[in-house]
């Protein structure tokens, strides 16, 4: 029934369509991961792929491409099964902490089990949801969240058989631990899970006591203890994310994003996540991070005063309410990874961040549905107060599978994705120029050119508009405009081998060869192995008139990619311009 239920709103997103936020470069056209053959394995356990080492999300893909092909419909199957599956185990996991935590009556367990159920609606019927199960390259997320709920599961397992059965006590904790390592290996994002379950032991399970000074008692230590292999994991884990991270170069270092402003956006996440919890309208793709933050306003003062507040609250009513301070303090534990004190990509916040985060709200809202309907509380005199209980549960539960109905039809093609964005933010130039890029796709030559420059307009230090421009005025022919735009782009990225070559061509066309040849010569100083930039260069070459150098320029062209037909047919058609009929058949 949860499952049946989760599926309803998520329809839309089996009839979307790629879309231009790194689909393209993570599935569309990307051909490492098609299949499940040594090469591909080989690359998916060796690559940090647009900053992330995933390679078992990969995997997920490599299936994908196998029995869909490049059907976005498939796909989009896959990540809405992989959330059904997370559902129904979130559903499993809440019954055992509730069992856990809430006394059993006379009534039997049903309320538990009524409890449970809406939990896990609560988490999967909610539009923060949506992003990362209508958005395909944010698929981690999914299979990460799955694998990081199995191992928690299997640990429950673990400690309800201690003492009992230890061959089922070892078994379910070597899974466990074997689980964690899995999901990390879908995304680092479940690095946190030692401490999940070290919350986990404080409250329902009662393994420790919430004073850490008694954990070192001899009856508890070894609750500590048992969470090595899954600290060693984590923080193998953080090293590698890490170093992806590096290697793409996409941190920013402290002279951009000082300490300040970093403990700025971590308190105004915390906020922003929660909030958007219990009130989740617009809600976008994209909140971009401004150039210039400022840590001292008032969005970022009221964000640091609610956490703090909340963070006290739940300290000081740990013993009176610890299902409420539990759930605080792994709703931070969990998104510290994803708040601004590690400082990367364009977005301040992003609603996939909640995937794992969201599950405590859950579970809180389990409980309280769950306490409305035991006999307790039934038997007290109290029953309009369970039935408004029970139809505000319902309401909730309609209202929230709504809001994703529409949310996900957000998703259904970049163009629709990004005017909404737009409708949220409209001085974002990143959604600008992406819906610039979608415009482009479909031949609107002159809206993209125009979004383009509003983007620049409003960051202009983002070089893919520049350098997005420069290819619209390319394909208007207006090429010593798009040679401007190219060498702004250089400008701010003077390492882009692409850029070069695309100023290579604008100038060739306006008949400025030597110029074109320096460009690709730099081009291919920076790309060697590039094979269109030898063709490039060997075409510019022969209307100089250096045949020789023209006909090397070709083959290497051809040697690099043999499945390019256009450096042979160049090279073809130049040996029939100079009378060499014989290597032109040749």
């Amino acid at each position: 029934m949860v499952v049946s239920l989760t599926v309803i709103p998520f329809l839309p997103a089996i009839s979307g369509d790629f879309v231009n936020w790194d689909d393209f470069a993570n599935i569309v056209d990307n051909p490492d991961y098609r299949g499940l053959g040594w090469s591909q394995l080989r690359w998916m356990f060796t690559t940090f792929h647009h900053s992330l080492y995933r390679p078992v999300t990969w995997i997920t893909f490599g299936i994908d491409y196998l029995l869909w092909d490049m059907n976005p419909a498939g796909y989009h199957v896959t990540s809405l099964a992989f959330h059904c599956a997370t559902t129904a185990l979130f559903y499993a996991i809440a019954l055992r902490l509730f069992r856990a935590a809430l006394p059993v009556t006379s009534g039997g367990e049903w309320p538990l089990h009524m409890g449970a159920g809406f939990a896990a609606l609560f988490f999967s019927l909610h539009p923060l949801r949506v992003e990362a199960v209508a958005w395909l390259s944010a698929r981690n997320d999914v299979v990460s969240a799955f694998f990081f709920l199995l191992s928690i599961y299997c640990y429950l397992g673990a400690v309800n058989e201690q003492g009992r059965a230890a061959n089922l006590h070892k078994l379910w904790f070597v899974a466990a631990v074997a689980l964690h390592a899995v999901s990390l290996l879908a995304k680092g994002i479940g690095m946190t899970l030692p401490i999940v379950l070290l919350i986990l032991d404080i409250y329902p399970l009662r393994r420790l006591g919430d004073s850490p000074r008694s954990w070192l008692n001899p009856g508890t230590n070894k609750v500590l203890l048992e969470k090595i292999p899954f600290f060693v994991l984590a923080f193998g884990a953080g090293l590698v994310a890490v170093w992806a991270k590096q290697e793409s170069q996409v941190f920013y270092g402290l002279e951009k994003y000082g300490l300040p402003v970093r403990i700025g956006e971590s308190f105004y996440g915390l906020a922003f996540y929660f909030w958007k919890t219990f009130l989740p309208f617009g809600l976008s793709p994209l909140y971009e991070r401004s150039n210039q933050t400022d840590p001292w306003t008032l969005p970022f003062f009221l964000s640091a005063l609610f956490v703090l507040a909340s963070s006290a609250a739940a300290f000081m009513y740990r013993r009176r309410w610890p299902a409420g301070s539990a759930c605080w303090a792994y709703y931070v534990v969990v998104l510290t990874p994803v708040l601004g004190l590690v400082q990367f990509g364009p977005q301040m916040v992003a609603d996939r961040y909640t995937y794992c985060s969201g599950l405590a709200w859950g579970l809180l809202a389990g409980a309280g549905y769950a306490f409305a309907w035991s006999p307790r509380f039934r038997e007290s005199g109290n029953q309009a107060c369970v039935l408004v209980s029970c139809g505000l549960g319902l309401i909730v539960l309609v209202g929230l599978g709504y809001r994703t109905w529409q949310q996900t039809k957000i998703w259904h093609d970049s163009e629709r994705l990004w005017k909404h964005a737009l409708a949220i933010d409209s001085n974002s130039a990143i959604a600008h120029h992406n819906l610039a890029s979608a415009m482009k796709s479909r031949g609107n030559l002159m809206a993209a050119s125009d979004l383009y420059r509003k983007a620049i307009q409003l960051n202009p230090k983002l070089t893919p508009a520049h350098q997005s421009l420069g290819e619209v005025l390319m394909q208007r022919r207006e090429y010593q405009e798009a040679a401007k735009f190219y060498r702004s782009a250089l400008a701010l990225d003077p390492k882009s081998a692409i850029t070069y070559q695309h100023l290579g061509n604008a100038m060739a066309r306006q008949g400025d060869l030597n110029g074109a040849i320096s460009n690709y010569l730099e081009a291919l100083r920076l790309n060697p192995d590039h094979a269109t930039i030898h063709n490039d260069l060997g075409a510019a070459l022969a209307l100089k008139g250096d045949i020789e150098e023209a006909v090397l320029s070709y083959q290497k062209a051809a040697k690099l990619d043999a499945n390019a037909p256009e450096p042979y047919l160049n090279l073809g058609t130049l040996m029939v311009r100079q009378n060499r009929l014989d290597q032109a058949l040749g």
